[in-house]
This record gives C-alpha cells, structure tokens and sequence, in this order.
C-alpha cells in the first residue's frame, strides 16, 4: 500500500521564513555562502532560467512604471538601458540594425 502525505505549504513558508529569516539583498551566510531570499543559496544553486525570466520581467514592469509615472515627467525621448545595456556595443531591439527601444508618454 503506497501512502500519500500531504504538505501544507503555507505552514512550511511561515515555518522556513520563521528560521530561516527573509532578506532582500544579497549576503554571506554562516557558512560563507552568498545567499538571498529565503535561505536560497546562490553559491551553489544559482537561479534557473524561469527565474531569470521573472526577475527580467519584474524589472521591465518596474521601469515602464516608473517611465509612465508622473514622477518621469521629465524623462523624455532617452534610450532606456536596463540592467547596464548591451554588452556588445549594440542598441536595444530586434538586431543589429534596429532603432533604439525609446521611452515615451
């Protein structure tokens, strides 16, 4: 007979965020070990690549609201680079021969 066990994952994140802690930014745990979250071990383990899609696309959802807020108002007409640009050299968009991705109101 197989017995299936059921997790009660909201009691396990109260209990893990209760251990472990929450930070937001990077730091060395006791063993050395950059770490970030919730006791997620970046030395090791790293970010998987559908998490790095959500950080991506986090941080455009931030910049297009905060280049559509009122606080922007002086923004007009610049290249938005996100995380430092293009490593090569090239503009934002498409290819090589693409205009730049522009911010506008």
């Amino acid at each position: 007979m197989t017995t299936v066990t059921f997790l009660d994952l909201d009691a396990l994140r109260s209990e893990l965020r209760r251990d472990e802690g929450v930070r937001l930014k990077p730091y060395r745990d006791t063993v050395g070990k950059i770490t970030i979250g919730v006791g997620r071990n970046l030395t090791d383990v790293g970010i998987t690549p559908d998490e790095a899609d959500v950080l991506l696309d986090h941080d455009i959802a931030a910049a297009i609201g905060y280049l559509t807020s009122d606080e922007a108002g002086f923004v007009s007409g610049q290249v938005l680079y996100v995380a430092g640009g293009p490593k090569d050299g090239r503009r934002l968009g498409a290819g090589p021969s693409s205009e730049p991705v522009r911010a506008g109101r």
